[in-house]
Formats: C-alpha cells, structure tokens, sequence
C-alpha cells in the first residue's frame, strides 16, 4: 500500500495498493548483506537465551523440589528468578523460595511495586536467609526486616543487634513466659484441658507478645503442652 499526503488540506490518501505476497515478497533488500545460518551459531544461541518460565519452573521443581505453584510464581518474574536462584545457592532452596514466593511478593504487592522496581540488595537478603535458617531470627522478626529490606539499603546483621532482634533462644526464658501466660489466662487455660485447641493459640499470642516476638512457636508450643498436662 501507498500512500501520499497534501499538507495544506490535512489529508492523506490511498495511491496504489498492493494486494498479493509477489508483489513485495521478493525484493531484495541491497543493504541486506547475505547471513550464513550455521548449526554451530544456532546452538551458541540458544546457549545465550534464557529459559522460558515453563521450563525454568520445570527446572526448578526437578532440582531444587519446589511445589509446583511455588515455581510457578517465581518464574513469573524475571528478578524474582535471579533472586531465588542466587540465594539457592547460598542456603535451603525451600527456605529461599518460601521466602521469596510468600514474604517478598507480599511485600512487593503491599508497595504496588515490581520486582524490577525495587532496590534490594540480594546479599543482605541472604544474610536474612541465613539468619532464619540457623535460627538466629524467628519469622516474625524477619518479616520486619524484610519489609525494611525491599524499601532502604540495610546491614542485616547490625540491624538485628541495633534492635535487638535476636531469636531468644533461652529456655528458661521461655518456660517463665509460659508459665505466666498460663497464669494470666486460667480460662484459656482450663478450655485447652477441656479438649478445645483453639485455646492454645491464645496461650500462644500471649507468650509472644512477652517475649517481644523473639520466641519461635515450635519453641513455645511444647513447653505450653507439657505444662498444661
């Protein structure tokens, strides 16, 4: 199709159309040099590319035994891949992909932000990771950080110290907090013994909430159990 226009009248209009492949199918670009398509530069291609989400997640669930809705999502993105991917590396890929599925597309999606958009540093992520993985942190405490993590540049482990948000990791501690909390709530008490489990997360929240939130629940829950038998 052709076209030509007058600038006086503000239109444009048809001159001639094309209407088959011959008739522009087979004209010879002369800038167009000649392009050898070998084998050998095929594959250095494909070598170059990287996998599709579908493949990728199938990757990831073949090695790093992801659900399949885990994956999924991670593969979505091109950031989030390269995030998981590098903290794969580094510590449990189940932990890394909990984390980065659950916690950092939340935060993303609270921010109505991108992965792309957001300036995190992945290796202080990592340290998070680490952190969580030996316990050093319980997970609520790395839900703060993380949400301090995705939105400012942060030295994880000075930030932990500065806010004193090390995992406590002292029994005794712990078997006080429960105590009182069992103490202070004889209803939630006598209705756990009374065969009603709903209870317990009750005695739960109120132990956490004494312990600031440094006191992991799988710590928490059997120390309650035993003393509410």
């Amino acid at each position: 199709m052709k076209l030509a226009g007058d600038p006086g009248k503000g239109v444009t209009f048809l001159l001639r159309k094309k209407e088959t492949e011959e008739d522009y199918g087979y004209i010879i670009d002369p800038d167009l040099v000649p392009i050898d398509i070998t084998k050998k530069w095929l594959a250095g291609l494909k070598k170059e590319i990287p996998q599709l989400p579908d493949e990728l997640a199938k990757r990831y669930i073949k090695e790093y035994n992801l659900a399949n809705e885990d994956a999924e999502v991670i593969t979505s993105d091109f950031m989030l891949a390269r995030i998981f991917e590098k903290a794969a590396s580094a510590v449990d890929p189940l932990l890394a992909a909990k984390w980065v599925r659950r916690e950092l597309v939340r935060v993303l999606n609270y921010n109505n932000i991108e992965a792309s958009e957001m300036d995190m540093d992945t290796d202080q992520f990592i340290v998070l990771l680490r952190l969580l993985q030996e316990k050093k942190v319980t997970e609520k405490s790395g839900q703060k950080i993380i949400e301090k993590l995705a939105a400012e540049d942060v030295d994880v482990a000075k930030y932990v110290a500065q806010h004193n948000l090390a995992a406590l990791e002292d029994s005794g501690l712990i078997e006080k907090y429960c105590r009182e909390a069992i103490s202070e709530n004889p209803k939630a008490a006598d209705d756990f013994r009374a065969g009603r489990e709903a209870a317990l997360n009750f005695l739960l929240g109120a132990v956490m909430r004494k312990s600031g939130g440094k006191a992991e629940p799988k710590e928490i829950i059997p120390r309650l159990k035993e003393l509410l038998s």
